[in-house]
């Protein structure tokens, strides 16, 4: 439920997803409480989407991304706010894979940033797989040969 709606926005940036998570956001910047109804359920039919709209997956990494841009200033207040300081020390267990995956959005967003995460993964990870998919992602935002030999020599297709 939303008090006061005249007070938030949709933004238009996003496709699909994110929106939700965008009004709360707005509303803790303002000050105020986000309550959830937890016996909600929503029901997504998958398949009938994934067949109208094959690039699902992109669209999603999309809007992730653009949600990531727009709020990762405000993320060190927001996490001082009674609600969300259980997410705090969050970033004392980041992975190889949160990493990888957040180079992935930037790709949408930031390209050079992109570049430099995905180096700094080739070296420094000694997991096979992103380190694979990190070359992977060189070679299609720099066309270097090179980065896709070294995908491939890591993960033979």
């Amino acid at each position: 439920m939303v008090r006061n709606c005249k007070d938030y926005h949709f933004d238009t940036h996003y496709k699909k997803y994110q929106q939700d998570l965008d009004i709360c956001m707005q509303a803790w910047q303002k000050g105020r409480r986000v309550a959830s109804a937890l016996d909600l359920k929503v029901i997504h039919n998958y398949r009938y989407y994934l067949k109208k709209t094959p690039a699902v997956f992109s669209t999603f990494m999309h809007d992730q991304a653009y949600f990531t841009k727009k709020w990762i200033d405000f993320i060190p207040v927001f996490l001082e706010i009674k609600e969300l300081r259980q997410f705090k020390n969050f970033k004392d267990y980041n992975t190889w894979q949160l990493f990888y995956n957040l180079a992935a959005q930037f790709e949408l967003i930031d390209r050079d940033r992109a570049v430099e995460m995905f180096k700094k993964l080739t070296m420094a990870c000694y997991n096979e797989q992103f380190l694979s998919g990190a070359y992977y992602h060189l070679y299609c935002l720099e066309g270097k040969t090179e980065y896709l030999q070294k995908c491939l020599a890591l993960n033979p297709c």
